[in-house]
C-alpha cells in the first residue's frame, strides 16, 4: 500500500471535517490508519479529529500511537 494512499485519505479527512462531515471524516481518517499505521501523521490527525469532537480518551489513544513510533 503507498504512502500516498493514506496521505490522501489524510487529506480528505481534514477536508470533510473543516467542511463539517465529522462521520465521513472519520471514516477516512480511519482508511489511512489501515493504509500506512505507520505514519505517525496520520496517528496525529486523528487525535485532533477525537479532540475536536470531544472524545478526549480517543484523541489520547491516538495520540499514545504517535509517542509509540
Amino acid at each position: 500500500k503507498s504512502p500516498t494512499d493514506a496521505i490522501f485519505w489524510t487529506s480528505l479527512a481534514i477536508l470533510l471535517y473543516q467542511q463539517g462531515n465529522y462521520t465521513e471524516s472519520f471514516e477516512a481518517i480511519i482508511k489511512a490508519t489501515t493504509q500506512k499505521p505507520e505514519l505517525y501523521e496520520i496517528w496525529y490527525n486523528l487525535g485532533i479529529l477525537y479532540e475536536k469532537c470531544k472524545q478526549p480518551e480517543e484523541a489520547l489513544i491516538a495520540y499514545n500511537k504517535v509517542f509509540e513510533m
